[in-house]
């Protein structure tokens, strides 16, 4: 994905299309919510983004380390 190259525009877009064609994989999220994270912080749909694809991906250490990096401790 465009995500290393620095279009963040692009990879976001890439990824929401990730999650049309295939919503319950956690790799569309997880793109999308690094893709927003790197433009603008954690907002509330990063947050949610992450929280998806680690309930989608219990036992993925990126999909965990995204949540603990957007998630105040209290609330995961």
């Amino acid at each position: 994905l465009e995500l290393d190259s620095g279009s963040h525009a692009a990879a976001a877009q890439a990824a929401r299309r990730m999650i049309e064609l295939a919503p319950e994989a956690f790799g569309g999220h997880y793109l999308l919510a690094r893709a927003l994270l790197a433009v603008g912080g954690p907002d509330p749909e990063v947050r949610r983004l992450a929280r998806k694809a680690a309930e989608l991906a219990p036992n993925s250490p990126a999909a965990q380390a995204l949540l603990a990096e957007v998630e105040p401790p209290s609330r995961r």
